[in-house]
């Protein structure tokens, strides 16, 4: 229940009454209270959905791993091989071979792109920092034309758990965001903790674009679902012709 009360003044200014409400706001805040366990068991089962994609891309990384990789890693040795032995006979098939080693050694590099795409080993058996350097050095290679800085200030027992696989998600769609949209010359990745906080920031000096009228796609959706659903803050600046900065942030419990 609430009393809600308010003075009546007489014409020369004196207050000579009161008027009282009495309301029953009960039904108001149980309905206040089921949105909020509504919210929370929706956010709950995100999560859930969340973690079952990331343990359905292990397994399915896994078996690429022990299954396809496994095979053609047998197939390239026995390639090797046969070649090695034409050549010293000088055959004159031993070129052809050799073109079709090199078609079959980019498919086991591009299968164990997949893989890492899936679910990178390197994050479940080093951890993120690893992880990220790892990411870095794929983008730098992938391409050269874009300048890539990482700086990491934190140590990883420092991060908690429940965000490591969010951090690398999004610092890999941010990485993929700048290099086939944002057309730029420079990246930078980052990844910091003060006293309450963890920060990770992805900024490119691209294209960029309008914030209010440009359409969201998918990735960037994608990133602030996997950021707020593990509980962090999500931000995004960007204007068209001054690239693009990305920020999550989770604050200490």
């Amino acid at each position: 229940m609430r009393l809600e009360g308010a003075a009546v003044a007489a014409p020369k200014g004196k207050v000579n009454r009161m008027r009282l409400a009495l309301s029953d706001i009960t039904e108001r805040k149980r309905s206040e209270e089921d949105l909020r366990a509504s919210e929370k068991r929706l956010q709950d089962l995100s999560s859930q959905l969340l973690n079952l994609q990331e343990i359905e891309g292990k397994a399915i990384a896994n078996e690429i791993h022990d299954g396809l990789l496994s095979d053609l890693a047998a197939v390239n040795y026995s390639l090797e091989s046969q070649i090695m032995t034409l050549e010293k006979a000088s055959h004159p098939v031993a070129p052809d071979l050799q073109k079709l080693l090199k078609i079959h050694q980019r498919t086991m590099k591009e299968a164990r792109r997949i893989m890492d795409r899936l679910r990178p080993s390197i994050l479940d058996d080093l951890g993120l920092i690893p992880a990220m350097n790892g990411l870095s050095r794929e983008f730098q290679s992938l391409y050269s034309k874009m300048q890539l800085e990482c700086e990491i200030e934190v140590q990883e027992d420092e991060i908690p758990d429940g965000i490591k696989v969010v951090i690398f998600r999004v610092a890999q769609e941010a990485m993929n965001n700048a290099a086939r949209h944002g057309r730029g010359s420079f990246a930078k990745l980052s990844l910091a903790k003060s006293s309450d906080r963890i920060e990770f920031m992805a900024q490119d000096n691209g294209q960029g674009f309008d914030l209010k009228n440009s359409k969201k796609g998918v990735g960037l959706e994608s990133m602030r679902e996997r950021v707020e659903i593990s509980g962090g803050k999500f931000m995004i600046e960007s204007e068209v012709g001054k690239g693009t900065k990305i920020q999550a942030i989770w604050e200490s419990s």
